[in-house]
This record gives C-alpha cells, sequence and structure tokens, in this order.
C-alpha cells in the first residue's frame, strides 16, 4: 500500500471514529482554556484560525476570544484553484458565509492577507483528523495549510481529541509539521519525545 493510499484509508476510519466521541462540550471547555493559557496565544497580535465543523474541536468560542481580547481574527477562504487558500479578517460571525466546502468563510475582499507582517506576534490554530507527537497532520487531502505554511515563520497550534493524538502518523516529506498539539488533557510540544507543556 502506498502513502496516499496508507492516509486515505486511515482518514476513512478516523473521520468514522470522530463522528462517535462523545462528551464534546467538556472537551471543547479544555482545549479553551490550555489553548488561551499558551504564552503563544496571549502575545499573538493576529490570530489565524478555521472555523470548525463536522466534529472539530470547536473554535468559535476561541475566535470570541480573540476577537474580545482586541486581536485581529482570520479565517480561511478557499479558492477556486486546487489548493489555493488565503485567510480574511472579519470583526463579527454576522459576515460569515457557506464557502466552496460549505464551510463559514469571511467575505473575500482583496487578496487576503496570506502571511503575518515581519516582527508581528501571529498563532494559527490548524485543522487535522488527527496529529502525532512529532507534529504531523492528517488533513483531509485537499493540502491547503501545507501550502499556506510552506515557508511561513509562524507558531502554530493542532486542535484534536485526545483519541486523535498518535505516536506516528505517516507523512510525506512536503508535509508541514505543527509546533503544538492541544487536546483536552493538556498541550504537547512537537519533537522527537513529544512532552507535555
Amino acid at each position: 500500500m502506498g502513502l496516499g493510499e496508507e492516509k486515505a484509508a486511515l482518514r476513512r476510519e478516523l473521520l468514522e471514529r470522530r463522528g462517535e466521541v462523545s462528551g464534546r462540550e467538556e472537551r471543547d471547555q479544555r482545549i479553551f482554556r490550555h489553548v488561551t493559557a499558551l504564552c503563544q496565544w496571549r502575545e499573538a497580535g493576529r490570530v489565524y484560525l478555521y472555523l470548525s465543523v463536522k466534529g472539530e474541536p470547536d473554535t468559535f468560542a476561541l475566535a470570541r476570544a480573540a476577537l474580545e481580547a482586541g486581536k485581529e481574527v482570520l479565517a480561511p477562504v478557499c479558492g477556486d484553484g486546487e489548493g489555493q487558500m488565503a485567510f480574511y479578517p472579519f470583526t463579527d460571525f454576522g459576515g460569515l458565509r457557506p464557502g466552496r466546502w460549505g464551510i463559514l468563510e469571511p467575505r473575500a475582499c482583496g487578496e487576503g492577507l496570506k502571511a503575518p507582517e515581519a516582527g508581528e506576534k501571529a498563532l494559527c490554530l490548524v485543522p487535522g483528523l488527527a496529529f502525532d507527537r512529532l507534529g504531523n497532520r492528517l488533513g483531509y487531502g485537499k493540502g491547503y495549510y501545507d501550502r499556506f505554511l510552506a515557508g511561513r515563520q509562524i507558531d502554530t497550534v493542532g486542535l484534536c481529541y485526545e483519541g486523535f493524538l498518535f505516536d506516528r502518523l505517516p507523512a510525506a516529506s512536503h508535509d508541514k509539521k505543527v509546533g503544538l498539539v492541544a487536546t483536552e488533557a493538556g498541550v504537547m510540544a512537537c519533537g522527537r519525545e513529544g512532552s507535555k507543556l
């Protein structure tokens, strides 16, 4: 079985498993507390985040908290081309609309803000079906975040439930890793050992 087939099989299995996760509200509250306690969160003037769907850990509470703290909040807008994605700011949820994949998106005006400005403190919350202790992620197979993160200097936090944190996931050389993974059990710094903060 090739790497692509291995990822596809695991993706199908994990999508089914994620639909069976219980106690989501309490798990989401714990993830919220862990993320907002991070110094990377407190120091960030700009937060790039995805708007959660389909059983993903909730990011709407995080978006509200960031807006209330005076941070600039940006969410992705997927373009018509394969793998094209840019982030756009929003200040309230009323202006969001379903995009290409049925996921809520800000209204795209101009070219989009694709990366933090020089010297700016920013944080990117990264979606994934699963993460491993080295920072590898199993996404949805479109490569949006791999392209966005390529060559960018930005702190990254992957969000998942504890049962979706693995010792090792299949990964290719172009797959971009995250620096931290937050679950309901805590935040782990990714690396050779993978240690809880």
